[in-house]
């Protein structure tokens, strides 16, 4: 949590390293795991979502690496496609740096989306999440009842846009659970290892600033589009959206440096 706090300040160096435009709201799904994770229950949503929105948004996908060893999933080969048209994934130790460059996260009861939450930062989580697994007088059951839920059946692009603009701090005592970032953990931590080795007073403790992460290989920018042309009175409005997987019925399929012109 303190390294978080600490980092904070480094938001806009890590979207520029992951070439995320100033304009561009970045959308990070977290999944822990076990069976009633993110990519366990929601997995569609997971592999979908890149080629939902529009090139308005980025996406990236945070994956806890039990997934592989205990659900089967590996997500990074699962998700080649999409890395390979735009979709940042990095190895699952991190994730940090993205929880700071994010504009919303979506995720499970992991502790991505906890943390993210106490930094202030939007978060969401979809149905059928957490209610099986938690037990119902816990901190942990009151973080999940205060999260908003996402309709994956609703226009996402305007879902997760509302969320963001009209986000307002969770209804929820993060104290409950963490230590307060204002008394350092590590300085307490080192002071009482020292005392009980009977050494002499431990030396300050320094909170190191989070790195960026490095994008797996295969990661590509977005190189593939599906273009939709409204076209009103003579006057066309443009939405492109990465075309990984799915094809936009009346769109048009564009790669990078291409162009198009409705008639």
């Amino acid at each position: 949590m303190e390294r978080l706090e600490k980092s904070r300040h480094r938001k806009f160096v890590y979207r520029a390293h992951y070439g995320i435009a100033p304009e561009q709201r970045l959308i990070v799904l977290s999944s822990s795991f076990g069976p009633n994770s993110l990519a366990v229950r929601h997995l569609d949503f997971v592999r979908d979502l890149l080629d939902r929105l529009p090139d308005t948004f980025r996406v990236a996908v945070v994956a806890h690496p039990n997934l592989e060893f205990d659900n089967g999933i590996a997500l990074s080969t699962l998700l080649d496609k999409q890395r390979a048209n735009g979709l940042i994934m990095t190895e699952p130790e991190e994730w940090r740096d993205l929880s700071i460059a994010a504009d919303l996260v979506i995720g499970d009861m992991g502790s991505t989306t906890f943390y993210s939450a106490a930094i202030g930062k939007p978060v969401a989580t979809l149905p059928g999440i957490g209610t099986d697994d938690i037990c119902a007088d816990s901190p942990l059951h009151r973080f999940r009842e205060a999260l908003p839920l996402i309709d994956e059946h609703r226009d996402l692009g305007r879902q997760l846009e509302a969320l963001i603009d009209g986000w307002t701090p969770l209804d929820f005592d993060f104290t409950q659970v963490l230590a307060k970032v204002e008394f350092s953990t590590a300085q307490r931590l080192a002071e009482i290892v020292h005392e009980l080795l009977e050494l002499e007073s431990a030396p300050r403790a320094r909170v190191k600033l989070i790195p960026s992460g490095t994008p797996l290989p295969g990661s590509e920018a977005t190189g593939a589009f599906s273009v939709v042309w409204d076209l009103d009175r003579g006057e066309g409005d443009r939405r492109c959206y990465p075309a990984t997987e799915q094809w936009r019925p009346g769109s048009h399929r564009l790669a990078e440096g291409a162009a198009w012109t409705a008639r």
